[in-house]
């Protein structure tokens, strides 16, 4: 058994503790060795893929970097963690269905024995928050329906509008795994609440001091002047690049709000915002669908002046242009080079990955202007060509 099997197994030992002498055995099973891509994708679709349960990304040297939990299966779930640059092993710890209740309290038990250093043990989750609103009355407002989202009635027949409220409020009360699992509010009920039920919830989510993405959502989908504010409000610089993030995703999802550059400009201000630790994986998610030059011009800068997140924007800037049938990251021919690009390594090596990136993408690294370059984004147009023609910025 390794050294990291074994600690984990230790620890599993002193879990078991905790449950009846009957409980099936725990068992680990080896999942990925990013050294060995090729064997991968042959065994993708096999068990315990197709299982659930817990999941471990360690390091070269066996440090144990993250504990998650896959409640539906495990392959649709660690392909998330591309901000994991470190990983180089993946070991799972697999429940049968009726069992996978107990991957949450492993989980939490395992975060606090290792404390991982990718884990934010359990930070983000508002307890009191979510308790407020388990706690709080329900009854729908009474109104006629005015019906002002234009989308399509889904409502079942015979169903009305207290039962799509009822719906919708009980959605609100997340849980802890479907706060870790990103599970949405129930977004169709609430085109199915009369307009006084969406008014009243609406004002609610406009009078929070702290907006979670759901929440977001629901304010994107009201689509009037006075929520595009304030979803606009939050791509201050004051606001974390999360909540930035979250944000440009929902303005730019609103009809005929955000035209022409105008999201590659808000994308660019984002991604310079973002942390190894702050917005990443959210502004990342953005680049397939709003990247113009600005917001490429700021990754390619990152790949090369930023070592914290240059991994991440070299994997964003070769999905992007199509280089990769999978993720870049994880990409045998990608990889090897990427690594290169961690902090770790020497400034010459991560240099030499910069190079190698811009060679895939087909731009002169030499060319590419430094940091303090007045023309820096006159380049990035000429580099990245406009499908459309360029609208002012949006203030």
């Amino acid at each position: 058994m390794s050294e990291r099997w074994q600690r984990v197994a230790d620890a599993i030992v002193d879990f078991r503790k905790h449950l009846s002498a009957d409980f099936p055995a725990i068992e680990m099973a080896h999942l990925y060795d990013f050294t060995k891509p090729e064997l991968y994708k042959a065994s993708r679709k096999t068990a315990p893929h197709t299982k659930a349960g817990v999941y471990l990304f360690y390091d070269a040297e066996g440090k144990l970097l993250y504990v998650g939990k896959a409640s539906w299966t495990f392959d649709k779930r660690i392909w998330q963690h591309e901000d994991i640059a470190e990983a180089r092993y993946l070991d799972a710890i697999p429940f049968e269905w009726h069992l996978s209740h107990f991957g949450l309290a492993l989980e939490y038990f395992l975060i606090s024995r290792f404390k991982p250093p990718y884990n934010k043990h359990g930070s983000g989750y508002d307890y009191a928050a979510v308790g407020a609103r388990a706690a709080a009355p329900t009854t729908e407002p009474e109104s006629p329906e005015e019906p002002s989202i234009p989308r399509r009635d889904w409502r079942p027949a015979g169903m009305s509008t207290s039962d799509a409220y009822a719906r919708f409020q009980k959605s609100t009360n997340i849980g802890y795994d479907d706060w870790r699992e990103g599970t949405p509010y129930e977004m169709e009920a609430f085109a199915q609440m009369s307009q006084a039920q969406r008014d009243n919830v609406t004002a609610e989510m406009m009078a929070k001091d702290k907006l979670d993405w759901r929440d977001m959502e629901v304010l994107a989908a009201v689509n009037s002047r006075e929520t595009f504010d304030r979803l606009r409000g939050l791509l201050s610089k004051q606001e974390s690049a999360q909540t930035q993030a979250y944000a440009l995703r929902e303005l730019a999802r609103m009809p005929n709000r955000m035209s022409g550059n105008v999201p590659d400009a808000k994308l660019r201000d984002v991604l310079l915002a973002v942390t190894s630790g702050d917005g990443l994986t959210p502004a990342l998610l953005l680049v397939a669908d709003y990247a113009g030059p600005w917001s490429k011009g700021v990754l390619l800068r990152g790949v090369r002046d930023r070592p914290d997140v240059a991994i991440h924007f070299a994997s964003a800037l070769l999905d992007n242009a199509g280089l990769s049938s999978d993720m870049a990251a994880f990409d045998p021919k990608f990889r090897p080079t990427l690594i290169k690009l961690l902090p770790e390594n020497t400034p010459i090596e991560r240099m030499a990955a910069f190079f190698k990136v811009c060679e895939w993408l087909k731009i002169d690294a030499e060319a590419v202007p430094g940091p303090q370059v007045t023309e820096w984004y006159k380049w990035a147009e000429e580099t990245w060509p406009r499908e459309v023609k360029r609208e002012d910025d949006e203030s």
